[in-house]
């Protein structure tokens, strides 16, 4: 985190500040970090003039004297502005570095959302026994390609997965998808796991769990299912 530059002046360290960047070497000192900058890295600051020791100096003109030393220097304030400057360089740098982590985050949620929507829409389809072609519509890109447990081959299509999700749904309306977080993403591509938990289809029968992979493509549609592979059981 970025400290706002304070300078500190004093004979011994011609330029401080509170600070964390560039080449400034910093130490630790009643809990507040000092740092500054080694002047080998600078031009050498102006020297103090000598003052002869039989020289008299009115009170007036130590009073100016005083004022003075308390002045930052040219080669000080030139410092300070190179420090400015980097600092700010540094909070941009920091603030490029940070927008695609916010982006990614931001694309991440809109995923979460549709991916979200479209599994509610089929389940609604599921529970009131729609028709397969009705779930495919809401659910499935045209492109398709399924693979799963038990199955001889994998569809390559949507068209010749039509046969299986009708017969997964003919016993009426017993299943539900749940997303099992997380999510993973990238522009209009995500993938996402799911359970599928089913109820018996007939008394005496035992209940179903599938896990379930969906690749979805988020396309005019929103986001529908590109590619799809299942097995038999829970997470």
């Amino acid at each position: 985190m970025l400290v706002e530059p304070t300078l500190i002046w004093s004979r011994t360290t011609p330029v401080s500040v509170i600070g964390n960047q560039g080449r400034w070497k910093c130490l630790t000192g009643d809990g507040v970090l000092h740092c500054r900058l080694p002047i080998t890295d600078t031009l050498p600051l102006r020297a103090a003039p000598k003052v002869h020791a039989k020289e008299r100096v009115s009170t007036a003109s130590r009073r100016r004297r005083s004022a003075c030393a308390s002045e930052p220097t040219h080669q000080e304030l030139t410092m300070t502005s190179v420090f400015l400057r980097a600092t700010s360089a540094t909070a941009m740098s920091l603030a490029v570095t940070l927008m695609p982590a916010l982006t990614l985050s931001a694309d991440l949620s809109q995923a979460r959302a549709g991916i979200q929507s479209t599994v509610d829409k089929a389940n609604a389809l599921f529970h009131r026994s729609a028709s397969a072609e009705e779930i495919a519509a809401a659910l499935f890109e045209d492109d398709l390609m399924v693979t799963g447990e038990g199955e001889k081959g994998s569809y390559r299509n949507l068209k010749s997965f039509m046969g299986s999700l009708a017969a997964h749904t003919a016993a009426g309306p017993r299943c539900t998808l749940a997303i099992v977080d997380p999510i993973r993403s990238s522009g209009d591509l995500a993938v996402a796991f799911l359970a599928e938990h089913c109820t018996a289809a007939k008394a005496g029968e035992p209940e179903e769990d599938t896990r379930v992979m969906f690749a979805f493509r988020n396309g005019a549609h929103g986001w529908r299912v590109t590619m799809a592979s299942f097995s038999i059981g829970k997470y």
